[in-house]
């Protein structure tokens, strides 16, 4: 599409109506539809940046990144001076990882567009997958201001923002106003419970967290947040919370995690597959798959790869590697719960139990469809000898003695267990200990 050869025309030869074909075709589903008709246009029309800007998004919905970020530099090049385009562009590239020039290119938009909304708001969208949030919180202040006064979504994300960047004070002061203005608000009164908590503040957040479960009795998250601000004793964490978790920065969680935790399990545990396992044929069951990142170390196998998760999220970019059989969108409990006997050669869970809570069961699921021989791999926070066998840390992920994981790890029906001690991830300048587990089945 975007290399087509188009005629002389000029730009004021095309309407917006043709454009709003081929969009309400993509739209409906049909590509090759939308395609069609940008392709007789690009042969009739020169010099329209708009047919480039919405072949980048058929080439994007087509699965094609290559040609989608060609047409989106054809849109810049065509019209340099329009912030849409570069918009565009700077979407496109960070839907492509591209974070620095996507962030470059987002600031050339909004200096070229600073009273577009629309243009504002990628920005804001481009700074958030990039994880700047610096810059989320310099834009979000003029998106307040376009978007007018009975916009709250700005505010809560700019409250959100602040907290993260440890600025709870300024964020709680908005979270006030905001539910002073409307206080049966759910999502503006969960923010203010989490930044409380984050805060220390736990009985403000208790009582934030109360007020929820009385409105909403049946989520099993907001009485799971409660339970913890009151400080009682839990044991199991509900899927629900890591699935909005998760969800929440699954566009984000490889720079987060890799280029600034220095999260780098899934290598260290792909490369023992691999030598246990050279000629790369054996059935693997990723639990916990998040973005795919054991799948990108493993590579292609001879045999099946598949993805459990409970994020949509993180399944729509473990998806773009293109190295998974299949994907189930469950609970991972329930998957262990419903897969026949002896499936896999292995069974990984990486970083993944300390979002469960206890294990009791789950191994022993867990090894059950596991084939003879094959090994149940999997990671978890370390607690210290002098802890419980089982502590809820601020951070909100459980951590477990290495001691316990490997006895539970017998009583499961373990052969052998090997047990490697390890830094998980670096947390605010500070290494976070753990280690991984390989539980052989004899």
């Amino acid at each position: 599409m975007a290399g087509s050869s188009p005629s002389t025309q000029t730009p004021a030869a095309l309407s917006s109506a043709e454009l709003k074909k081929a969009m309400a075709a993509l739209e409906a589903g049909d590509i090759a539809g939308a395609a069609a008709i940008v392709d007789a246009l690009q042969r009739r029309v020169q010099g329209d940046p708009r047919i480039y800007m919405v072949a980048m998004r058929i080439a994007e919905a087509a699965g094609k990144p290559a040609e989608a970020l060609q047409a989106a530099r054809l849109a810049v090049k065509t019209a340099p001076h329009l912030g849409a385009a570069r918009m565009d562009l700077a979407m496109c590239l960070a839907r492509q990882n591209q974070f620095d020039e996507a962030l470059d290119e987002a600031a050339r938009a909004v200096r070229l567009a600073a009273d577009d909304i629309n243009v504002v708001d990628g920005a804001i969208q481009v700074a958030h997958r990039a994880g700047a949030l610096a810059i989320a919180v310099e834009l979000l202040p003029r998106a307040i201001g376009l978007a007018g006064p009975g916009n709250t979504e700005y505010r809560r994300l700019l409250a959100g923002d602040l907290a993260t960047l440890g600025r709870a004070d300024e964020a709680l002061q908005l979270l006030d106003q905001l539910l002073d203005q409307d206080p049966d608000d759910r999502r503006i009164r969960e923010s203010r419970a989490r930044v409380r908590q984050s805060a220390g503040n736990t009985a403000d957040a208790a009582a934030d967290w109360r007020v929820l479960c009385d409105r909403f009795p049946e989520d099993a998250a907001y009485r799971f947040q409660r339970a913890v601000a009151d400080g009682e004793t839990v044991r199991t964490q509900p899927a629900a919370v890591a699935e909005a978790l998760f969800d929440g920065i699954a566009q984000v969680y490889e720079r987060r995690a890799v280029s600034e935790s220095r999260y780098h399990l899934p290598k260290a545990i792909a490369e023992w597959i691999l030598a246990a396992y050279p000629e790369r044929r054996l059935n693997v069951l990723d639990l916990g798959c998040g973005t795919g990142l054991l799948g990108g170390c493993l590579g292609q196998i001879d045999g099946h790869l598949i993805g459990v998760d409970i994020s949509a999220g993180m399944i729509d970019v473990a998806g773009r590697r293109g190295l998974y059989s299949r994907f189930h969108r469950v609970d991972l409990r329930d998957a262990l719960r419903d897969t026949p006997d002896g499936l896999y050669e292995v069974v990984a869970a990486i970083e993944v139990f300390p979002y469960v809570g206890a294990l009791d069961g789950l191994l022993s699921d867990a090894l059950r469809i596991v084939k003879p021989g094959g090994q149940l791999i999997f990671s978890c926070e370390r607690g210290g000898d002098g802890e419980s066998d089982l502590v809820l840390r601020s951070s909100g992920r459980f951590a477990h003695r290495r001691q316990d994981v490997e006895a539970l790890c017998r009583d499961a029906g373990a052969d052998a267990v090997e047990a490697h001690d390890c830094t998980l991830r670096v947390e605010g300048g500070r290494p976070v200990a753990g280690f991984w587990i390989v539980a052989h089945k004899a």
